[in-house]
């Protein structure tokens, strides 16, 4: 039985397809969102001497405060509420006499509260980076999420059937970026990761979704087979785009009678490239039922995101705690899968 993954399983028939299609040449591609993001964040404090802390969202993965705390800037962290909005007068508090880097994030390929975000910024001087890594599609206002903030950086193997990559973008000419066009070759977790639906349920390892990885890493590029794709291989949007609307809407409609509680304001539309279906469970009993409901059923649901524990203290809402995610993998029509 095929395995429905959160992240698409990589195709090795790109790397044909590739050879015959029209090349261009992406800049500032690394192995992952959190490769660009520290780029990003080393090349703003390289620029702006002047820069005393970065604030960040509580709602935020572990790899991006371990990355922080490598960089030695000082964090503070803006609440998000239980609608995964952020807490404007918390962030605008936090920007009062102050010179901030401020991290925002598009979860789960929803935008964040660009409008309110750039009026604050007329009055508080900083600079954003956008986390646009839960989507490659979207769009608020008919612009594309990943062109809000000064710097942005997505994560293409998220969305696209790639062993790894996320590209940085500055849409300020106040931040050059180097225009870097490094690559590497795969490593061979990248390859065991391509294969793993070949691979034996019993072997959890190698179907991990993510690397749960607490220590700091150092920055690497993108590898260069995805990076001969991500450059000469032309996606279909549409089809990716609506096929995960499609499943979206299936899991708002199977789950609606569960005992899970979606989030309000996350409303799907044609303007949306969905990361996942995200919901959350009130007790980890739930959250733990609904992870094995998957498994016995060769369906990826994952709890998100995990922590560092220098983040649970600033947790308002408990139930961040209990996100789960359903995938809306556009390799699979689940309404011909899931009965």
């Amino acid at each position: 039985m095929t395995r429905i993954t959160i992240q698409p399983t990589f195709n090795y028939s790109l790397i044909i397809k590739s050879l015959f299609s029209k090349k261009e040449n992406k800049k500032n591609l690394f192995m992952s969102g959190r490769f660009a993001f520290e780029h990003a964040v080393r090349e703003i404090l390289k620029n702006h001497k002047d820069i005393d802390k970065i604030l960040i969202p509580t709602v935020i993965c572990e790899e991006i405060v371990t990355i922080l705390h490598e960089i030695g800037i000082k964090i503070e962290f803006y609440n998000i509420n239980r609608t995964l909005k952020i807490e404007l007068n918390d962030i605008e508090n936090k920007m009062q006499n102050s010179f901030p880097i401020i991290l925002v994030v598009n979860y789960f390929g929803f935008p964040s509260e660009w409008k309110e975000l750039l009026s604050l910024k007329k009055k508080n001087k900083c600079i954003f980076i956008e986390d646009n890594a839960h989507t490659l599609y979207s769009k608020l206002d008919d612009k594309e999420l990943g062109l809000y903030g000064d710097l942005s950086f997505n994560s293409l193997r998220k969305i696209l059937p790639l062993l790894s990559g996320s590209q940085l973008s500055s849409n300020t000419e106040n931040i050059k970026l180097l225009n870097d066009e490094q690559h590497r070759f795969p490593t061979f977790s990248e390859f065991k990761y391509s294969i793993r639906n070949f691979k034996s349920k019993s072997n959890k390892r190698l179907l991990s979704e993510e690397n749960n990885s607490t220590k700091y890493k150092p920055s690497m590029p993108i590898d260069i087979i995805s990076k001969k794709i991500i450059n000469n291989y032309k996606f279909d949007i549409k089809n990716i785009k609506n096929q995960r609307i499609e499943n979206f809407k299936f899991w708002t409609q199977y789950l609606k009678h569960s005992n899970l509680t979606f989030f309000k304001g996350l409303e799907i539309n044609n303007s949306i490239c969905p990361y996942v279906f995200p919901c959350y469970a009130e007790t980890d009993e739930i959250k733990d039922w609904w992870i094995k409901w998957g498994k016995d059923r060769n369906i990826t649901i994952i709890s998100w995101p995990k922590f560092h524990n220098s983040t649970k203290h600033f947790l308002h809402e408990e139930i961040m705690k209990r996100i789960i995610c359903f995938p809306v993998n556009h390799q699979f029509d689940l309404r011909e899968i899931i009965s």
